[in-house]
């Protein structure tokens, strides 16, 4: 586990210049998303060729970044600033997400997005998940909302935006 939350700055402004890079995993890093939004924002929105990005913890770990609602809304919001986002795959599991994050997600549905894996896992999110995903399902491969407190009407109308 690493703590690289005083030179997170310096950090995104490094990887905006360099444009080889196209994943950035920065896991269990005690990032705190509250802090950071603005440079999430300006790291996705000024970094052409970025595919991945994961914010996550691991299971041994837990709530080490704490991405928090709007360190997740600042994400969604710059995969469509430019009409079109890269931008494949998101990892957020164990962030301190609630449902109140997921309300950008309708967004993507005006962008040019490729989204194929999501995940949301160990977030308090509810039943509210299940209809604020439909922008984004028909592009998924994969999505895990692995204990994320989906119940019976969440999984009905997961369903039934999956079908």
């Amino acid at each position: 586990m690493n703590n690289v939350a005083v030179g997170i700055s310096e950090l995104f402004q490094a990887v905006k210049k360099n444009r080889s890079l196209v994943c950035l995993r920065l896991r269990n890093n005690n990032l705190d998303g509250r802090k950071i939004h603005q440079e999430l924002f300006e790291l996705v929105m000024n970094h052409p060729t970025l595919t991945a990005i994961d914010l996550g913890n691991s299971e041994s770990i837990k709530n080490r970044n704490r991405v928090y609602n709007e360190g997740f809304s600042a994400i969604i919001e710059a995969m469509c600033y430019g009409g079109s986002s890269l931008i494949s795959e998101l990892h957020f599991q164990s962030a301190q997400l609630n449902s109140k994050c997921l309300q950008v997600m309708h967004q993507l549905q005006d962008v040019a997005c490729d989204l194929q894996i999501l995940n949301l896992a160990n977030n308090d999110l509810g039943n509210e998940v299940a209809s604020c995903l439909k922008p984004v399902l028909k592009t998924l491969v994969s999505l895990n909302l692995s204990n994320t407190r989906l119940g019976c009407k969440g999984c009905l109308e997961l369903a039934f935006s999956l079908g």
